[in-house]
């Protein structure tokens, strides 16, 4: 019998989502690097000895793009044969969702960090296989439509509060008050997930 071995490297990457007027945009650097010199790609890179795959995304996502995630959600993790030249690769992927679009300065290995339109992103096609990633991480428009109509069930009840409803997730805010007359702060976070 032969024996074949193997060294998978662990990476993480991060699909910074954001939005400018209704149009969402992801967070991108430019390759400067081979594979796939000046294309773009979402932050990552690999995760270091005693690193947690969720702090190597926080981290790459800073060093590439002087931007900081408070929240990151595991999207999944991406490891098929083939979906890196250099050999085997596993990464964990995570998105956010940063508000206003914040300013990104390339550092790192990226020549470029830029906000880009993410149906333009994938029309153009990323490096690797993270168009594929993308897909993945976006809210499709049907699962919007049916959160836009959730908030109208969640008008009628008392003290709603604010939702906000974006391509990554719905937020909902709002007050109770509680039978001893206590005012009670509320937060949900509705996330989605593509099954398929």
């Amino acid at each position: 019998m032969t024996e074949t071995t193997e060294t998978t490297r662990l990476t993480a990457d991060v699909v910074a989502l954001s939005d400018r007027g209704g149009v969402p945009h992801v967070l991108l650097i430019r390759r400067g690097w081979p594979p796939y010199t000046g294309m773009w790609a979402l932050p990552g890179g690999h995760i270091d000895a005693g690193e947690t795959a969720e702090d190597a995304a926080r981290r790459e996502l800073a060093e590439e793009t002087g931007l900081h995630a408070e929240d990151l959600t595991l999207v999944g993790v991406w490891a098929d044969p083939g979906r890196d030249p250099r050999g085997r690769y596993a990464s964990w992927v995570y998105r956010t969702h940063l508000y206003d679009l914040p300013t990104p300065t390339a550092g790192d290995d990226a020549a470029a960090a830029e906000w880009v339109p993410a149906a333009a992103a994938l029309a153009e096609g990323l490096a690797f296989d993270h168009s594929a990633i993308l897909r993945a991480a976006l809210v499709p428009q049907a699962v919007l439509t049916e959160l836009t109509e959730l908030t109208g069930v969640l008008d009628e009840i008392d003290h709603p509060g604010d939702i906000n409803i974006s391509d990554v997730d719905a937020r909902l805010f709002g007050t109770a008050v509680d039978a001893d007359g206590t005012e009670i702060a509320w937060t949900a976070t509705i996330t989605v997930t593509p099954t398929r």
